[in-house]
């Protein structure tokens, strides 16, 4: 069953990187907004699509508010650990792409374990 919802989970996240990205290049590049609000708008809509969809499908649960607070505040928190990673890579003399390598490997199953036992823990 956790095999089944880490796919499932993984192509949702495929699935919220494609909105964040297409709604960015669209208000950059059709409604000439910068690329702060193209990329926060951008992250709002894959936010909610990740989160309606990962309660319903991935972990088939009914929405909840509580819910959609406790994913908020776990998408923060990766956040906030990318940020260390990036910023202690760059204090580092390690190359950047092993920062990117490392928080592509470990966000991801991070906020799966988080979502799973704390987000949808029913």
């Amino acid at each position: 069953m956790i095999l089944n919802e880490l796919l499932r989970f993984s192509a949702v996240g495929l699935l919220a990187t494609a909105a964040h990205t297409c709604t960015a290049f669209y208000l950059i590049y059709f409604l000439n907004h910068d690329a702060l609000t193209a990329n926060t708008l951008g992250f709002l809509s894959a936010l909610g699509i990740s989160f309606f969809i990962n309660a319903k499908w991935t972990f088939r649960r009914t929405i909840q508010w509580r819910q959609f607070f406790r994913f908020a505040s776990i998408a923060s928190l990766t956040y906030l650990l990318i940020v260390l990673i990036s910023k202690l890579s760059e204090d580092s003399d390690f190359h950047p792409a092993y920062s990117v390598l490392l928080i592509a490997l470990i966000i991801p199953l991070i906020n799966f374990l988080m979502h799973k036992f704390w987000t949808f823990n029913q």
